[in-house]
């Protein structure tokens, strides 16, 4: 890649940079999978809905203040794209923003997820100095349940019937953590 990429967070095993139009392909393996999107508001994605994902992300980077951080996932020991990861400020006065994260099914089950929201966590707390962050997960989903408390996030409420995905109403969890002496 002959552009530079900024790197947002770093991990021992990760780094979680800003997406470019070079990972176009990559993006669109793990969003055409319809075991990896089956939780996802997105997906399977078309060629045209990668496209027009990786333009809303460049758009939301130029934004002043920026809101939105849409990052890709790199496993350093394969130097290559596995994954994305977002953080979005949601309420800026509040101080609160949301996390999510997808993977390549290749990598489930070994930490990857868990150490990219444990990044996107401290970076909100650090950098942008967020005090609350917090994430949704329907409860079927218990292998995301799992990610969000290995990051330090802890369920606080079910929501019955909460979003409108693919064509059916979904219950949903609410994880949260605080950067703050309770």
């Amino acid at each position: 890649m002959g552009a530079f990429i900024q790197v947002v967070c770093e991990t021992p095993r990760l780094v979680l940079r800003e997406l470019a139009d070079a990972d176009l392909a990559a993006i669109q393996a793990y969003a055409t999978d319809p075991a990896v999107v089956e939780f996802l508001p997105w997906g399977p994605n078309t060629h045209e809905d990668t496209r027009r994902f990786l333009s809303d992300v460049m758009a939301a980077r130029a934004a002043t203040p920026r809101q939105q951080w849409d990052l890709g996932i790199v496993l350093r020991s394969e130097q290559r794209l596995i994954g994305g990861c977002r953080l979005h400020v949601t309420d800026a006065v509040a101080g609160e923003a949301d996390v999510g994260y997808v993977l390549t099914r290749r990598y489930w089950g070994q930490g990857v997820a868990s150490e990219a929201a444990r990044a996107l966590v401290g970076f909100a707390f650090t950098r942008l100095g967020a005090r609350r962050v917090w994430a949704v997960c329907e409860p079927a989903n218990a292998a995301s349940a799992r990610v969000l408390e290995k990051a330090g996030l802890r369920r606080e409420r079910f929501l019955r019937a909460h979003r409108l995905m693919k064509g059916r109403w979904r219950d949903s969890y609410v994880y949260a953590c605080y950067n703050e002496p309770r």
